[in-house]
């Protein structure tokens, strides 16, 4: 993903537990970089997001605003899994 540009993202994040059981969330990422100094591209992300939203199935909603933040442990920790 650009550094510098606002996206929404469908993840697929899938995990191991402590248990060994699998673990399968779909997870709606808006990612909106600090970087990012255009306020019509965040509006516009906004607003397609919505609409995106409406037609997409998903578990979670998360907010990203790093793209050093877009890692498998980010992850991991929102889900409250142990980080590799």
């Amino acid at each position: 993903m650009p550094a510098d540009e606002p996206r929404y993202v469908l993840y697929d994040f899938e995990a191991t537990k402590d248990d060994g059981s699998r673990m399968a969330k779909t997870v709606f990422v808006s990612y909106s970089p600090d970087e990012c100094k255009s306020m019509p591209a965040k509006f516009a992300l906004m607003n397609y997001a919505a609409n995106v939203k409406s037609k997409a199935t998903f578990s979670v909603e998360k907010q990203i605003n790093d793209l050093n933040d877009f890692t498998e442990n980010t992850f991991r920790e929102y889900f409250n899994l142990p980080a590799l």
